[in-house]
């Protein structure tokens, strides 16, 4: 099995015990302690376990999918979803299994005033909420009576 053993970005082939990254169906684990950064888009179809008290930090624009037949164990561990002005980070859809998704922080980027800006970018009150869906791919907002 695949193991993250370093500290850093995903895609480092050093820091991974097989001297290359997982591909999407193969089974690896994230070393115990160890803190990764997902800078590449991700459909998991494979196996991969975080290991205790290690952190997974998603980049902007990127995202982590799980496939049908993939498992995501997180175990608790620390997870991250970064947000920046070109982007946010994502989970996308999860076909497989999720376990232990109990730790997630989810960042959001917002703009701040700027004299040159119009004033649709002036920092004001927002609403930030999370994207949710109900049965049949619909909104919350599209089910208001």
């Amino acid at each position: 099995e695949n193991v993250f053993t370093g500290n850093g970005n995903w895609t480092e082939a050093g820091n991974w015990s097989c001297g290359t990254a997982p591909g999407e169906g193969d089974a690896f684990s994230i070393g115990a302690g160890k803190n990764v950064t997902l800078n590449t888009n991700f459909n998991l179809s494979g196996n991969m376990t975080l290991g205790a008290g290690s952190t997974l930090t998603i980049n902007p624009g990127r995202e982590l999918a799980v496939a049908v037949g993939g498992t995501a164990n997180l175990n608790g561990a620390s997870v991250t979803l970064k947000s920046d002005a070109t982007g946010t980070a994502a989970i996308g859809k999860i076909l497989g299994t999720l376990n232990g998704a109990t730790n997630i922080t989810v960042e959001r980027y917002v703009p701040v005033f700027n004299a040159g800006l119009t004033p649709s970018h002036i920092r004001a009150w927002r609403m930030l909420e999370i994207p949710t869906l109900v049965p049949g791919g619909r909104s919350i907002r599209s089910c208001r009576p």
